[in-house]
C-alpha cells in the first residue's frame, strides 16, 4: 500500500476503494491519512521539470562556466545578465498528491501557449531587472527586440545567459544579432 502511495496518489477516496477491493478490508479516510503520515508521506503539489531531459555532462560543464562568469562579474570585468521567460495561466494544471517527505514527484513539463508571458533580464550584481509583459508566447523575434533594447543600456563587455532556449530560437537570435 505504501509503495503504491509513493507513486503519487492524487485522490485518496479512489485509492481507498482500491484498498477495499484488493484486501477486502475497509477503513476510514482519516485512518489512511494517518498511515501515510506515519510512513513519512506528505500531501503537496507536484512539480513540473525538464530535469529528466538534461544532459548531465553538459549541465556540469555549464555550471562551471557560469561560476567563472560570476567571478568575473564580481570583479567588475564583465556584466552578467540572466534572461528568461515564464508563462502565466489562470488555470493551474499541477496536481497535489501524497509524496515521501524530502522527495518530489516531477511531472514532465510541456511548453504550450499561455495567457501571458513575462520575459525578464536580471543583473544580480547591479541589482537591476527589466521585465517585458506579452499577451502571447515568447518568440525569437521578441527575444531579439529585448536584446536590442538591452544593448542600448550596455556600457561594458556583457554576457547574457539564456535559460532553456530552443535550437531554432538560438539560431535566429544569433543570426539577427
Amino acid at each position: 500500500m505504501i509503495q503504491r502511495a509513493c507513486l503519487g496518489i492524487q485522490r485518496i477516496k479512489v485509492f481507498l476503494q482500491e484498498v477495499i477491493t484488493s484486501t477486502g478490508k475497509s477503513c476510514h479516510v482519516e485512518t489512511l491519512k494517518c498511515i501515510f503520515k506515519r510512513n513519512k508521506l506528505v500531501w503537496k503539489r507536484y512539480r513540473k521539470s525538464l530535469k529528466p531531459e538534461r544532459d548531465e555532462v553538459l549541465f556540469e560543464f555549464f555550471k562551471l562556466e557560469l561560476s567563472c562568469l560570476d567571478q568575473q562579474a564580481k570583479e567588475g570585468i564583465i556584466d552578467l545578465i540572466f534572461m528568461d521567460a515564464s508563462g502565466f495561466n489562470l488555470n493551474p494544471n499541477v496536481p497535489y498528491g501524497w509524496q515521501l517527505i524530502g522527495q518530489q514527484i516531477l511531472l514532465p513539463a510541456k511548453r504550450s501557449s499561455t495567457n501571458w508571458t513575462v520575459l525578464g533580464t536580471l543583473n544580480i550584481h547591479r541589482q537591476s531587472f527589466y521585465g517585458y509583459i506579452m499577451p502571447e508566447a515568447c518568440t525569437a523575434k521578441t527575444v531579439v527586440e529585448v536584446l536590442s533594447n538591452l544593448s542600448d543600456r550596455i556600457n561594458k563587455k556583457t554576457v547574457v545567459v539564456l535559460d532553456n532556449v530552443r535550437h531554432g530560437m538560438h539560431q535566429y537570435t544569433k543570426q539577427k544579432l
